[in-house]
């Protein structure tokens, strides 16, 4: 009889353990708590300081919370890759955002997005013929906001009317305009869907005609 109660408290202690081990798991952060410590930067920031020393750029940025702006390039089921620009650069630095099923589903490529998240230590490398792709994850991400239009004042130099676009940063921080009707001072809104990537510049452009969607205010 005594071996019997032995056997059913230390199966009793052996369940109470278990439940311990399992109720100690810690739960993902919600948004609301991301976004409370969350600092902001650019997929070119990332980009460029993993590319530029990886040891330091894992010390700054592994296991902290960020905002991260940039473009989406590719969505997949265990989340979407984010870039500021043409992602087609030899040994370049993406963005994978491990977002919920339902956000994913928001998305479509091109999308300018802002997500929050945990930057992980594990980066994933995908080799192609003539280039590599790492992916630096951002885990327990959710999406913050999506940017459909982009506004700027307009600018003309060396026979080019542009707009400057600083959350972009790096070869792409300039969006050429093209269109007849364009002055210097001018304020422009243009649709994130009307951008188009000169592939051989490495920037965005976008025409402004009858059957555009840009919004133009004259300046004065």
């Amino acid at each position: 009889m005594k071996r019997k109660n032995l056997l059913a408290l230390l199966l009793a202690l052996v369940m109470i353990l278990s439940l311990a081990a399992c109720g100690g798991e810690d739960a993902p952060p919600t948004k609301e708590e991301l976004l409370e410590t969350a600092e902001e930067v650019t997929v070119y920031r990332l980009e460029k300081d993993f590319y530029d020393n990886i040891v330091a750029a894992k010390e700054n940025y592994v296991g902290k919370s960020f905002v991260v702006l940039g473009m989406v390039t590719k969505i997949m089921e265990d989340g979407c890759l984010l870039y500021y620009m043409n992602p087609s650069s030899s040994s370049r630095y993406l963005i994978k955002a491990k977002l919920p099923i339902d956000e994913l589903k928001q998305l479509e490529k091109k999308d300018v997005i802002r997500v929050v998240g945990t930057i992980a230590d594990e980066i994933e490398t995908e080799e192609y013929s003539t280039y590599t792709h790492h992916y630096i994850t951002l885990e327990d991400a959710y999406l913050v906001e999506e940017i459909t239009e982009i506004s700027g004042t307009v600018h003309f130099t060396s026979g080019m009317h542009y707009i400057e676009v600083p959350f972009l940063e790096g070869d792409s921080d300039k969006i050429q305009l093209y269109g007849s009707n364009i002055y210097a001072g001018d304020k422009v809104t243009i649709p994130v869907s009307e951008l188009e990537m000169d592939f051989f510049k490495d920037n965005y452009h976008v025409v402004i005609d009858s059957t555009s969607k840009v919004k133009v205010e004259p300046a004065g």
